[in-house]
């Protein structure tokens, strides 16, 4: 086999510009359903760590009240902030990096389109949406979201103590 012949095989096939722009539009549908579902799922693990600690608490509070006089927010609130600080940093170190990610791809894929020269009317979105709720705004309220009922629940646990 000549040299030549074997380049020729590795080379892939030359994408017409409508072959290309279906490739990158596929490209673009498959990210934004990504960073659709992202946000679907953060904000299902968000309402389930918002109801399910205070219910937890809740009952347990209850529960134990009944069946022993042990100061149960002595210990019961520090395991419940730990458990809440655990929450946070699964969502925020992992799930909303990958979010922020979907959405910078989307960003990029929007300017890569732009550059083809090739702008449909719903082009430019996330670009949009950035410019209202720009990604280091959006990780402030994330971060409020879980401080503010850890601080909340560390005062009780402070007012716990020194009151009782």
């Amino acid at each position: 086999m000549r040299e030549g012949s074997r380049t020729q095989k590795h080379l892939p096939p030359q994408e017409t510009p409508q072959e290309k722009i279906k490739r990158v539009f596929e490209e673009y549908k498959l990210v934004i359903e990504t960073q659709m579902h992202f946000n679907e799922m953060l904000m299902r693990y968000r309402s389930l760590a918002f109801t399910v600690i205070p219910a937890f608490g809740g009952v347990a509070v209850f529960v134990l009240g009944k069946i022993t006089s042990i100061r149960i927010a002595g210990w019961l609130l520090p395991i419940l902030l730990t458990v809440w600080v655990g929450i946070f940093l699964v969502d925020f170190c992992y799930y909303f990096q990958m979010l922020l990610g979907a959405v910078k791809r989307s960003e990029d894929m929007e300017e890569e389109i732009k550059a083809m020269n090739f702008s449909p009317s719903f082009l430019g979105v996330t670009g949009h949406i950035n410019k209202k709720m720009p990604a280091r705004s959006a990780t402030w309220i994330v971060i409020l979201f879980y401080a503010i009922p850890f601080l909340v629940g560390l005062g009780l646990f402070i007012y716990s103590q020194v009151s009782g």
